[in-house]
């Protein structure tokens, strides 16, 4: 479809051009099947995201107090209404940056009803040199709960390999990556796996009916 938004959650710096590069292979990639894409980077500089107070208001209601009052309710907008999102944070202290885990926990509600399921999603760390696959790891356990069609590239190194600095590292990385991007646009099933179904299909025996608006995407 024309003017399809991939929207990004990205550390400023490397992290901030490393997502573009992966935003302008999917371009690119899109292009070669006659798809146009336009894409939006937000990052902490650009938005204000409150802690979680934990009053569980996201479960009991759908509804979050703090949404009134900071850029939260604009962000999942777009997570909703994107159809491709990245996520991408800096290592800091060994795992994800403080403002992406902020956001995440923002995001419970949002996880518990599924509101991203199948929605073709990329994930992506940066590091000076440490900690960046433990790093990687703990983020897609997190995001797995959200059971989105999930693409995790892992971390991406400044001293180490896979290394920023060298296109010998990257290009094949890029190119790899946009097209598993659109095998999952085509397909989201190519980007679920065991344990997000069997997140899935709990969830569907709590439910009065199996026919659900989901059920499609994991039959």
């Amino acid at each position: 479809s024309t003017g399809n938004e991939i929207t990004e959650r990205a550390g400023l710096g490397r992290g901030y051009v490393w997502a573009t590069r992966l935003a302008e292979a999917f371009r690119e990639r899109a292009a070669e099947e006659g798809e146009t894409v336009a894409y939006e980077r937000l990052t902490a500089a650009d938005v204000r995201v409150d802690i979680c107070r934990s009053c569980e208001s996201c479960f009991r209601s759908g509804l979050c107090p703090l949404d009134s009052r900071d850029d939260m309710e604009m962000l999942k907008r777009k997570m909703r209404d994107c159809d491709v999102l990245f996520i991408g944070s800096p290592v800091y202290m060994g795992r994800m940056s403080g403002f992406t885990k902020c956001v995440i926990d923002r995001l419970a509600g949002v996880s518990h009803r599924f509101e991203l399921l199948g929605k073709p999603t990329l994930q992506f760390m940066t590091t000076e040199s440490n900690h960046g696959q433990d790093a990687s790891e703990d983020l897609e356990y997190i995001l797995r709960f959200f059971c989105s069609a999930l693409i995790n590239v892992g971390a991406f190194y400044r001293v180490g390999h896979p290394n920023l600095n060298y296109e010998e590292d990257m290009q094949p990385i890029l190119a790899q990556t946009a097209e598993r991007l659109m095998q999952a646009v085509r397909d989201p099933r190519t980007a679920v796996n065991d344990f997000q179904q069997q997140v899935f299909l709990i969830f569907l025996s709590g439910q009065e009916s199996s026919e659900s608006r989901f059920s499609l995407l994991f039959l």
